[in-house]
């Protein structure tokens, strides 16, 4: 992630990506999974958000063209977030940071990402949209992915870092979702949260981090740009 705090937090977050970190720029695909940005109030799993108790039929998987087109916007985001250039590093989940990354044990077919800045750079978005060949590869990601940030506590870059979750959400979301869940991060230098959603053959990944200094009730609320985020997904995929 790209938010002016020390490094070590920097890292801790990118490795949050739960589909392994390596992205694009400007929400142009790339072969491989990551995550972050927005700080959710108090660094806590975000609420709010409304019941559904229906599931969409599956209707296969995201091409490219429409994964990009899925993406959040920065008129979208709003708060005076900003689109930024996306990383692409590739690292390892902070709890298994021996294994191989996701990206490298399960390589999706299509992987688009868009990342948001605020004005101060105290604070970022980051949604990642990811197509899989099929479900069940998906399902085996998000145990990866659930796996490397099972530890509780963990130290990135020689700063300690806590990890709370997962949070279920599936049945949280006002859109039909395969499943969902939200992680929480926080170290001296960062507070953020990880969620992830599971529809169908796509993998869809939100981060929203911050300095701890910043007043997370100003910014863009979490639980709106997931929902929002998620139904521009299911969208596309009619």
């Amino acid at each position: 992630m790209r938010i002016a705090v020390p490094a070590a937090a920097v890292v801790a977050v990118a490795a949050l990506a739960l589909s392994a970190c390596s992205s694009t720029s400007n929400g142009t695909p790339t072969n491989a999974p990551s995550a972050t940005g927005q700080a959710p109030s108090s660094a806590s799993t975000p609420t709010g958000f409304p019941s559904s108790s229906s599931s969409a039929p599956s209707t296969g998987g995201l091409s490219e063209a429409k994964a990009t087109a899925a993406l959040l916007t920065a008129a979208e985001v709003g708060g005076g977030f900003t689109q930024t250039q996306s990383d692409d590093s590739d690292t390892p989940l902070p709890c298994s940071p021996n294994e191989p990354t996701l990206s490298q044990r399960f390589p999706p077919d299509v992987k688009v990402q868009v990342d948001f800045a605020s004005a101060s750079g105290n604070a970022l978005i980051s949604e990642e949209i990811e197509t899989y060949a099929d479900t069940d590869t998906v399902a085996q990601v998000v145990a990866a992915g659930e796996q490397g940030l099972s530890c509780g506590t963990t130290t990135v870059g020689g700063t300690q870092v806590k990890i709370d979750g997962p949070t279920e959400l599936t049945s949280q979301l006002q859109v039909p979702v395969d499943k969902a869940e939200a992680w929480v991060v926080k170290s001296s230098a960062l507070n953020a949260s990880l969620i992830i959603v599971q529809k169908d053959q796509q993998l869809v990944v939100f981060s929203f981090g911050a300095a701890p200094s910043v007043d997370t009730t100003k910014l863009p609320d979490p639980a709106t740009l997931v929902i929002h985020g998620v139904a521009k997904v299911n969208a596309a995929l009619k």
